[in-house]
């Protein structure tokens, strides 16, 4: 049984590019993790989650996490959530939670 993957469309090619640029872009900025200083296995971090088109490549919207730190979203999303707004402060968070949450028309 020959199992064919379908091609990505354009749209999916551009999206996985700009979130790699994105990705790469907010690791140069930030140069370590924020929340304890390790510069090893860094990754990029969605403040608010990607699904939300408005700020999905914002720069605003995220922070380097190494991966022990970013792990704990998964272990103990709680505590997580609360470690990231002691990054970024509650203010941030919640100017970042409105935006997010905006919804807009494509115009051409």
């Amino acid at each position: 049984m020959d199992l064919k993957r379908k091609p990505k469309t354009d749209r999916k090619k551009l999206d996985k590019d700009l979130l790699e640029l994105w990705s790469k872009a907010t690791r140069l900025r930030d140069g370590k993790c924020k929340n304890c200083g390790s510069d090893q296995r860094l990754s990029a971090h969605h403040i608010r989650v990607k699904q939300h088109s408005i700020t999905r490549y914002s720069l605003e919207n995220s922070l380097t996490l190494c991966w022990p730190c970013h792990s704990l979203q998964k272990l103990n999303s709680e505590r997580f959530h609360d470690m990231v707004i002691g990054i970024i402060g509650i203010e941030e968070y919640e100017r970042l939670k409105k935006i997010s949450n905006m919804t807009y028309k494509w115009s051409l």
